[in-house]
């Protein structure tokens, strides 16, 4: 019985570092741990160095989304490939265009995954984006408004 609790005892309180350790942790990542506390928290050198990082994912999932669209569109083309091909007798070709299929589709279905799983989707990429532009360009009128005011 290690864990015996007093009745009238407090437990002790988590310091601020420790939730802020916890927040850090419990974040997937950077773009998490924005979109959790709020851009209002990092500094203008931290929301730039994230654009960065965010424009750099937004690049990547794009090119890598697009690259999926075209394994999942070509799987059933395939199948449409080996019809002809078998009608024309080469019955070994056709079976082996027809082994594309289940191929490309498992590729598709690993990649759409893996995608998902690492960029979450085109929509909260779009989100921690504008995220930050919108607190970047906050920043940059208060900065212009208390520049006219000297």
């Amino acid at each position: 019985m290690k864990s015996l609790i007093f009745v009238g005892m407090q437990q002790p309180q988590p310091s601020i570092q420790e939730i802020l350790n916890q927040i850090e942790t419990g974040a997937r990542n950077e773009f998490d741990q924005l979109a959790d506390i709020g851009a209002e928290f990092y500094s203008t050198a931290d929301l730039l160095r994230l654009r960065g990082k965010w424009e750099e994912a937004n690049t990547t999932f794009q090119q890598l989304h697009k690259v999926l669209l075209y394994l999942g569109f070509s799987s059933p083309l395939w199948i449409l490939l080996s019809l002809p091909i078998g009608l024309f007798g080469l019955e070994r070709l056709a079976y082996f265009t027809l082994a594309f299929f289940p191929i490309t589709f498992i590729l598709f279905a690993v990649g759409s995954y893996l995608l998902k799983r690492r960029y979450n989707s085109r929509g909260y990429l779009e989100f921690i984006g504008s995220i930050i532009n919108d607190e970047l360009r906050k920043r940059s009128i208060e900065q212009r408004v208390s520049r006219r005011r000297r």
